[in-house]
């Protein structure tokens, strides 16, 4: 069961001499308990997206469903009540000053008008599964960047949501830190079962939290599905518009006279000697170049470059084709 879908989403941002069509004919489902990672570069309309889920922004047109109900179309008090279903977690935290850690997970329940028992019972255990137990009668002044973060995702977790909307949950943070907050998201995603969307430019969010990545590109949604498929198809894409490391996204050129292939590896096979099986098979020499094996949230994911020679490279190529993901065979000579 998808808990958003979003059909043909229109965003125009009007300036005094000129429009700018921040969001150009977005359609994607998620379902219920993915964890979906909003990808792209500054402007190419990541926020603006997130900011439509919950209509803080709202769009020219299409349509926005969440657990079937269409909202864009609602009125300001009844959206006002969808709102109470849907956690979001701001890039800058956005934590009261004034007030203790206590009273800022509070917060939302006393808009709400809840009782202050179910308040005080909601806070304390929504505190424990963040590791603020001993955090509740600071003030934020005093927290650690870390801190204030899971802070704010109390905050948003505390009314129970449907839906969990992260934006740039990593943001400057130290990377010890970084890794915490993402395996508390982890955690609390598998836990609650719980639709998280999370804007990023961080490929170490996309590669540990993702179900599905998103890339989005000048407004356009260019990619939509499993990580995987995401960096084996558009690896050579990412590593051009962020201006990655060639050895990060797989991107080699061959330094002498050989054909150069890309060998993707996902789950098991990532771990099998498959590349040495088959090249003693058809009798192909087989060079290593580069190469990189890591955890995806749902498995191992590799890619190697590899330069081949041989009178079988044909046959080898076949073969290798349907033992692991993905060959992609970068040049003849």
């Amino acid at each position: 069961m998808s808990t958003v879908e979003v059909r043909n989403l229109e965003l125009t941002f009007y300036d005094k001499n000129r429009t700018n069509r921040v969001l150009r004919d977005i359609s994607f489902n998620v379902d219920q308990g993915e964890i979906v990672s909003l990808l792209g570069l500054s402007g190419a309309g990541k926020t603006s997206l997130l900011r439509t889920l919950n209509l803080l922004q709202r769009p020219d047109s299409g349509q926005i469903r969440i657990n079937g109900h269409e909202i864009t179309n609602l009125s300001q008090k009844e959206i006002q009540e969808m709102r109470k279903r849907i956690g979001v977690v701001f890039q800058h935290f956005n934590l009261f000053r004034n007030k203790t850690v206590y009273d800022n997970i509070a917060f939302p329940l006393g808009l709400q008008k809840v009782s202050r028992k179910r308040i005080e019972e909601k806070v304390r255990k929504t505190a424990g599964e963040m590791n603020l137990t001993d955090k509740l009668t600071a003030y934020p002044s005093t927290l650690s960047g870390g801190e204030k973060q899971r802070v704010a995702i109390a905050r948003a977790m505390i009314v129970d949501p449907d839906l969990l909307l992260l934006d740039e949950p990593t943001s400057a943070l130290d990377p010890i830190t970084k890794l915490r907050i993402l395996n508390t998201v982890n955690a609390l995603n598998q836990k609650h079962h719980m639709t998280i969307i999370t804007v990023t430019h961080d490929m170490d969010v996309v590669k540990t939290l993702s179900d599905k990545v998103a890339y989005l590109k000048k407004g356009l949604l260019t990619f939509f599905g499993a990580p995987q498929d995401f960096f084996a198809g558009m690896g050579h894409e990412i590593s051009l518009d962020f201006d990655l490391p060639e050895a990060e996204t797989g991107i080699i050129r061959a330094k002498n006279d050989a054909q150069l292939i890309t060998v993707y590896f996902w789950g098991e096979k990532a771990s099998q000697p498959v590349l040495w099986n088959l090249s003693r098979l058809h009798d192909v020499q087989l060079n290593i170049i580069s190469g990189n094996i890591e955890n995806l949230k749902h498995g191992k994911y590799g890619h190697l470059e590899c330069e081949i020679r041989g009178n079988s490279t044909a046959d080898f190529i076949t073969d290798l084709k349907r033992e692991v993901f993905k060959v992609e065979v970068r040049r003849d000579v």
